[in-house]
């Protein structure tokens, strides 16, 4: 298993993306190649991959004004959850984006993902805000942050 920085050049790795996060979330949450692109151009994405397959990914989007970088998205397959994946992509990520100056990384999670937030807990972020109606009606999110 290795952690790769994702490049534009990298179509199959970005498909697999796609791929895994549909299968993580459904119709609402995952990233499409419309969205993804963007994002390998303009921010950072990693990829944890097991014999040429993704089975973790990291999106993050990186602030003009403010030496912070905000987790877009984050997911590992079901199978290989509970096995320190993420923990490892998290903690190889904030190693990472140390050497650029960034001082902190934020993102969101759903009130309700007790293991995700059982994961950034574990790893020192904290829940900074409740944002009701985040997305739509009924579709709240948690702040969460970490100085880095």
């Amino acid at each position: 298993m290795k952690i790769v920085q994702v490049s534009i050049k990298d179509k199959d790795l970005m498909d697999g993306i796609v791929e895994m996060e549909k299968s993580t979330f459904g119709r609402f949450g995952g990233v499409d190649l419309w969205i993804l692109k963007p994002i390998v151009k303009f921010g950072r994405v990693f990829a944890v991959v097991e014999k040429g397959v993704v089975i973790g990914a990291a999106e993050f989007m990186v602030a003009f004004d403010r030496p912070e970088a905000f987790l877009y998205g984050f997911s590992v397959m079901e199978k290989y959850r509970e096995q320190g994946i993420g923990t490892n992509l998290l903690v190889h990520c904030e190693d990472y984006f140390k050497n650029f100056g960034i001082k902190e990384i934020s993102l969101t999670v759903d009130p309700k993902n007790d293991k995700a937030i059982t994961l950034y807990k574990n790893l020192d972020y904290y829940i900074e805000s409740l944002e009701i109606d985040e997305y739509e009606p009924g579709i709240d999110r948690y702040i969460m942050r970490k100085k880095i």
